[in-house]
C-alpha cells in the first residue's frame, strides 16, 4: 500500500448481524443447559450482559466458559469454549460466505482477487 489514498472496490455487510447476535446465541446455549425455563426480561437483560463480558474476555488460551448465574438464582455455569463456538458458528459461516464474495473482482468477471492485491479488510460494527 502506497500513498494516503484508499481505493474502495466492494462494500457490503450484513445489516442485522452483529455482536448481539453473538451474545443471544450464547444466552440461549447457557439458559439450555442449565435448565433455566423463563427469565424476566430484566432478568435476561443482566445475563445478556453477563455473557458479553465473558465473550469479550475469550483469548487464545480459553479453554472453557464460566458465567455467573447469580441473577437466575443459579450456581455458575461451565462448558468447554468449543461449546460456544459451535453455538456461534452459524454467524461466522455467514460472515465468512459474504467475505468470499466480497473478494471477487466484479471489475474482471468476479474472478478470485488475489491475496497479493488486498491492502486491507475494514470490519466495522454498528450500534
Amino acid at each position: 500500500m502506497t500513498g494516503h489514498e484508499n481505493e474502495v472496490v466492494v462494500s457490503e455487510g450484513i445489516q442485522r448481524l452483529g455482536g448481539d447476535d453473538f451474545d443471544e446465541a450464547i444466552v440461549k446455549l447457557v439458559l439450555a443447559r442449565s435448565k433455566v425455563r423463563k427469565t424476566a426480561p430484566a432478568t435476561r437483560d443482566l445475563l445478556c450482559e453477563e455473557c458479553a463480558a465473558r465473550k469479550e474476555a475469550v483469548g487464545p488460551q480459553t479453554r472453557r466458559f464460566l458465567v455467573d448465574l447469580t441473577a437466575v438464582d443459579r450456581p455458575p455455569f461451565s462448558c468447554g469454549i468449543d461449546d460456544v463456538y459451535s453455538v456461534c458458528a452459524p454467524l461466522v459461516d455467514a460472515t465468512m460466505e459474504l467475505l468470499d464474495r466480497v473478494l471477487r473482482d466484479p471489475g474482471r468477471g468476479r474472478r478470485d482477487v488475489a491475496w497479493s492485491e488486498v491492502a486491507g479488510i475494514y470490519v466495522v460494527g454498528g450500534a
